[in-house]
């Protein structure tokens, strides 16, 4: 199938074809290579082992808001205005003049319209920046020296190769570099992270937001000492609090193994289903997140990769896969976030309405904590509660 090909007409056969031979990577993953891959595992089957690209695919959206052309380049305003104020925070500017020459400069590529429409739309961007920024100075206060050099991430694993007629291993790694590292005057480090999408939706954490900053985490705690991870956004934060490097290994190593798998043959798993289906723990809620509903629209509607081969809920849960990957890759970091988070009033959009205490952590917070200390149930692998990781 010659790239362009839109891939309308859906192919189950696909997903039940014998897995490929391993793929022959000439170097080693970087973490933002790993995080795709788990945002989007059928389409880095379909881009990265066959070259396959569907009409209206767009490689530098994957981190953008599936929905209308308008919230896509909303997403980008956004995306942009932040990273221009964590820059004027990084080097001491002023962040008003720095936030409001952002705005013109805008402005003047004609990216907002013209007149009290645009004026809206530029308000409503600026809107939550006191708020985000104010936090994301206290957090930076929380670890108030960086750390210059990033730490190196060499981290290989093992996989099993089932596709000849004599099985063997083979060796996967990782080799990147972590950067933003910071540190109290205890020594202990902190890595404090600003995302634009919103990482609370309709009163619940959106997992598949946190996806990329929880690969990072996990490679920040393979050594050098604990890591926390504060991810910021407008709407909601997540601490991810550190973990044994073991179990970070452990993780990690799963993601891998996933990686190879999933270039072999298209993974029946899709990111936002996985979430839901984790969330309720039945079906209803997975088939309605897959297929959509009324005033809803579905992941496999947004996903030509996923429609190729997996029409349905039905199509995607068939050989019974679906639920492993999910707890697998999944369950570790959805297991200690909320399931429901408090809507944010207007004022706490404005700055206001914060506690007596006058801190910068609002009512979408979320901690993640070490696996065995939350009250639903742990992860995989992960001990029974009572017993003894850009």
């Amino acid at each position: 199938m010659p790239a362009g090909d839109t891939g309308a007409a859906s192919d189950p056969e696909l997903a039940g074809q014998a897995p490929l031979p391993p793929f022959a990577r000439e170097e080693p993953l970087r973490l933002r290579d790993l995080a795709d891959f788990l945002k989007a595992p059928v389409k880095a089957f379909f881009t990265q082992r066959l070259g396959v690209y569907f009409d209206g695919d767009d490689p530098a959206a994957e981190d953008q808001e599936p929905f209308s052309l308008d919230h896509l380049q909303r997403w980008l305003l956004n995306d942009e205005l932040i990273q221009a104020q964590a820059r004027a925070v990084d080097a001491g500017e002023p962040l008003a003049e720095v936030r409001a020459a952002r705005l013109a400069s805008i402005r003047r590529r004609g990216d907002l319209a013209p007149g009290g429409f645009g004026e809206a739309i530029a308000e409503e961007l600026e809107a939550p920046m006191d708020k985000l920024f104010a936090e994301y100075r206290e957090a930076l206060g929380r670890w108030p020296q960086p750390i210059a050099q990033e730490m190196e991430i060499l981290f290989p694993a093992q996989t099993e190769d089932q596709s000849g007629d004599q099985p063997g291993t083979q060796t996967l790694a990782i080799a990147d570099w972590l950067g933003g590292l910071r540190a109290d005057a205890a020594g202990q480090r902190g890595r404090v992270v600003l995302e634009t999408s919103d990482l609370v939706k309709d009163r619940h954490y959106r997992g598949e937001k946190v996806i990329r900053h929880w690969v990072a985490h996990l490679a920040g705690n393979l050594g050098e000492g604990p890591l926390t991870t504060l991810v910021l956004s407008k709407v909601g934060q997540v601490e991810l609090a550190p973990l044994p490097p073991d179990q970070a290994r452990r993780y990690l190593a799963e993601l891998l193994r996933a990686w190879d798998e999933g270039l072999r043959r298209p993974l029946p798993l899709a990111t936002r289903t996985a979430f839901a289906w984790l969330k309720g723990g039945d079906s209803g809620a997975a088939r309605q997140t897959y297929e959509g509903g009324y005033n809803q629209q579905g992941e496999v509607e947004t996903d030509p990769y996923l429609a190729r081969v997996y029409p349905d809920y039905a199509a995607l849960t068939a050989d019974g896969a679906f639920n492993r990957l999910a707890e697998t890759l999944f369950g570790p970091l959805l297991a200690a976030l909320p399931a429901a988070a408090s809507k944010p009033s207007v004022s706490d959009h404005a700055g206001e309405g914060r506690g007596a205490s006058g801190g910068g952590v609002d009512r979408m917070e979320a901690v993640v904590k070490p696996p065995g200390m939350d009250s639903r149930r742990p992860p995989p692998g992960a001990p029974r509660a009572g017993a003894a990781k850009n």
